[in-house]
């Protein structure tokens, strides 16, 4: 197991890019045929979301300086498997508040994939619904 986690190591930065690109839409993807959202987020709370699950994965890769202590004890591929797997569950929180959201918006989940798209994302966000346009007294 420690040869793979080796190999990916080795990768070069844009392979280990496209790679965390990679697990975090599959994570998104799995999210969306396991998770049935039926919250709904208003835009500071979806804000604070995406804003804690970042912090969440930054947190989660600084594990990599357990990298030498990891290797000595024969454990690579845990470490490995596990930095990797916090791509996944980003990808699965990202889902998540992203279809609160757009519950809250327009009352169903169609939007939640602009969560993943950088400014497109901005949308879910930005936009009102119906009854916060309507407390703001404009029709």
């Amino acid at each position: 197991m420690d040869q793979y986690a080796v190999s990916i190591i080795l990768l070069d930065e844009t392979a280990l890019i496209g790679l965390a690109l990679l697990l975090v839409i599959s994570g998104g993807i799995a999210a969306a045929f396991l998770f049935n959202v039926e919250i709904f987020f208003r835009r500071i709370t979806y804000l604070w979301a995406i804003a804690l699950l970042g912090l969440a994965l930054s947190f989660s890769q600084t594990l990599w300086a357990l990298t030498p202590a990891a290797a000595n004890a024969g454990t690579l591929w845990l470490l490995v498997a596990g930095t990797m797997g916090a791509f996944v569950v980003f990808g699965m929180g990202v889902y998540a508040a992203s279809a609160a959201r757009s519950r809250h918006i327009c009352g169903d989940t169609s939007y939640a994939a602009l969560g993943f798209v950088p400014f497109a994302n901005l949308w879910l966000m930005v936009i009102l619904t119906r009854t916060e346009v309507r407390g703001f007294g404009i029709s």
